[in-house]
Formats: structure tokens, sequence, C-alpha cells
């Protein structure tokens, strides 16, 4: 059943979104506590799931457990109820639920849980609840034989968690050590639950963003760009420029609301002219644009017929999960969730109802045929309108940048004196203990 759900779920998780892996490697064997944020609701622990291949434990509130394909979901990945007084329950129950996470750890088995005990979409991480130290240090068998579990925590960001094939980035921390706590948690167990709780929740700091207001993300985002050598987008560095914005907040709040102002004019600017950083850093030339256009015309001339097939065996059922999402009028944690489930459901059927058409009108090779190139058409669609609108919009910066090159070389001054401004306030900032890795 896991290998199933793993599968079927972990497919579509990775069709949805464009998935990245930063960071350490996971242990693969011995105990293991994986703690995470939790933006994201039922799409969250999938991206633990695809992150390692060891069988995998959840923590998940017990209300999940009563749905009908849900529950059943839960129930085959070896899921663990959670009682709460929020849902009305017994919060005495969990004695069994720890009793049940303690075997797994001595077993040498991994556990994921999320702290915070709920999805959320705040722009920061919640306080954290004491689960995971407390199964952590409760599943030893005393100082003179602890279990040696690793936590690691794991942060889930996620650039638009609602929209398809929009990115995200699971960044892996390093392990939080806990063997120091092993003497204290046997003479005074709340104070090393406390201790051990504080190391987690400065583990997940470290790999997550931490904002004031969802309204700061889009100026981080361009300082970020702004201040990068390379070019290239960095989490390390938007974490590294969210801790240091939070300290000036608290320090200069005035200077902040300077430069994020100076930042969100930029923004405005490039937005009212059709154009990101990148454009005003790269050179946009009639003879390189043509060039890549006529490679990825080429390729989208070679693609074209079965994109377009591909567009026309699976719109409705595309459609159709869009418009059942919106008509759930869910949550923004758990919107993403319902496109998903909804995906996992409506598109099986509607490739089952396909087959069941080619069977009866068509002969068994046609069906054959069409039961391999259905899914291959699906993907052909899929990356046929990336590179098309890619390249529509390579044409398109150039002509605006051609046409407005004496503004652009005004910006493009603006971002240079905003990146000395970054390096220097980074230089003056100094660097929170649980700094991220460059």
């Amino acid at each position: 059943m896991r290998w199933l759900i793993r599968l079927v779920a972990g497919t579509t998780a990775k069709l949805f979104y464009r998935i990245r892996h930063l960071g350490q490697p996971l242990p693969q064997q011995g105990p293991l506590v994986l703690v995470s944020n939790h933006p994201n609701g039922l799409i969250d622990p999938l991206m633990l799931l695809l992150s390692t291949r060891r069988p995998l434990s959840f923590l998940a509130k017990e209300p999940l457990f009563r749905m009908p394909i849900i529950g059943s979901m839960m129930r085959g990945m070896g899921a663990l109820p959670v009682y709460r007084t929020m849902d009305g329950a017994d919060t005495a129950l969990n004695d069994r639920t720890f009793e049940a996470a303690f075997e797994t750890l001595r077993k040498g088995g991994a556990i994921g849980i999320f702290p915070e005990g709920t999805s959320h979409s705040e722009p920061a991480l919640q306080r954290l609840k004491t689960g995971a130290a407390r199964m952590a240090l409760g599943a030893s068998n005393g100082p003179s034989d602890p279990i040696q579990a690793r936590i690691v925590p794991v942060g889930l960001v996620y650039n638009h968690k609602v929209r398809f094939r929009s990115k995200m980035t699971v960044w892996i921390g390093e392990a939080i050590s806990l063997e120091d706590l092993w003497d204290a948690h046997a003479t005074d167990p709340r104070e090393a639950v406390r201790l051990l709780t504080t190391r987690i929740d400065a583990g997940l700091r470290s790999v997550t963003l931490n904002l004031n207001r969802w309204d700061d993300l889009p100026i981080l985002r361009l300082a970020e760009r702004i201040w990068a050598e390379d070019r290239k987008p960095s989490l390390a560095r938007m974490h590294a420029l969210a801790s240091t914005f939070e300290q000036l907040h608290a320090r200069e709040p005035e200077r902040m609301e300077s430069l994020a102002q100076r930042v969100e004019e930029l923004n405005q600017r490039l937005r009212f002219l059709g154009l990101t950083l990148f454009d005003l850093k790269r050179e946009y030339t009639l003879s390189r644009v043509l060039r890549d256009s006529i490679q990825r015309v080429a390729l989208l001339l070679i693609t074209l017929l079965p994109a377009a097939c591909g567009l026309l065996i699976w719109y409705v059922p595309y459609l159709a999960v869009g418009q059942l999402s919106k008509r759930l009028r869910s949550s923004r944690d758990v919107r993403a969730s319902v496109k998903v489930l909804a995906s996992i459901a409506i598109f099986p059927l509607w490739y089952a109802g396909i087959m069941y058409a080619l069977l009866r009108w068509s002969n068994p090779l046609a069906t054959l045929a069409g039961a391999l190139l259905a899914p291959l058409s699906g993907l052909c669609a899929i990356h046929w309108a990336e590179r098309f609108g890619k390249s529509v919009f390579d044409l398109g910066a150039l002509l605006r940048s051609r046409a407005t090159r004496q503004l652009r070389d005004k910006l493009v001054s603006r971002a240079e004196e905003l990146h000395t401004q970054f390096s220097e306030l980074a230089d003056e900032m100094v660097e929170p203990e649980a700094s991220p890795p460059t």
C-alpha cells in the first residue's frame, strides 16, 4: 500500500510542482525524526515522503482518519493519529500514539512530524508543540542505553502554493544534536524537552523563510535578485536577507522602510515595463533572440502535434480540477491539497474512460497505443506550453528593452546602487546563530 500511495500521489505532486532539493542528504539508516514546517496541508507529507526512500510514518490529526479516502491513505502509509482538544478528542489517547512512535524509533524506523501542530498560511513559523522533542527523547531506554535518534529539520518553501507547475523547494538542514540532553531528561524531562524544542525551532528557522508579513515577500525576492552575483535565484541568499531585514526592522525601522520603499519603486517600474530584473542585466540582441527563438520554434514545431493531442485529451479533467477547487472555496493552506487529491481521482477516471472507449470502438492494438501515448502527450503539452511561453516572453522582452533603452539604463543604475546597499547592510548586521549554508 505504501509503494502505491508513493507512486500515485508522488507522481501527481511532481507534475503539479517543479520540485528541487537542497541541503544535506538524509540518513538512510537508524532512527530518524523529520521535523518540518506546515504551510500546505496534505501536500507537505507528500514532499517529505518524496525526500527519502525510507518508509516514513507520519503523525496526523485524528479527524483525517475518519475521512473516506484520506483515512485509507493515512492508514496505508502507517500514519499515527494525534488527538487534539480543538477537535473535541480525548487527548489521553495520545499515550498510545506516543508508544507506537517510540516503538518505531526503537526499531530504527523514521517518523515525520509537523511541530506547528496544524497547517497555516502565515508568513512565519508558528510556535512549536513539544511532541517531536518528547518522541525523540522518550524513545530512549535511559542515559545508559540511549536510542541514537537523529532529528533533521526540513523546510518546505513554495513559490505559489496553489499554482500548477510553480516551483517549490525541499530544504534539508543539519541534524539537531540531543546527546547532551540524555542525563537532563532522566532528572528533569520537562526541561530537556523544552531545550530540545528550542533547538528544533532554531533548526527549522534555518531552512525556512520567516517574514513579518506576506507583503515583504515580493520585496525580498527582488532584493535577492539584486544582491545575487551569479544571477541565479538562491534560497540561502533569500534566507540571509530575510534575517537581515528582520534585524533591521528591530534596530532601524525607518531605514528599513526607506530601503523597502526604494525596492518597491524599482519593482513597480519593472512591472510597468513588463520586464524582470534579469531582463535588465541580460543583453537582448536581435541576433541572440532570433537564434534562441529559431531553436525553440524548431522544437515546438516537432512537438506541436503530440502537444495538441495532449491538450485535447487532458484539458477537460484539468479544467474540472480547477473548477472543483474554486467551488469548494477551501482555505489557502489546503487549496493545493484539494487540487492534488481531485487530480488523483479525476485524471485516472478520465484515463479509464478513454481506454474503455478505445476498447469498445477500436481494436486492441489501438487501445495499447492509446494507453502509452495519452500520458506522453500530456507531458508533451506541459513541456510545449512552458517553452512557448518562454519564447514569447523573450521576444517581448527584446522589444520592450530596445524601446526603453534609456529608462532601462537608469533602472540598471538604481539596481546597482541597491546591490551596494544590501552588501553594506549584510556586513553591518550580526549573522544569526542558525544561519543557512551558502
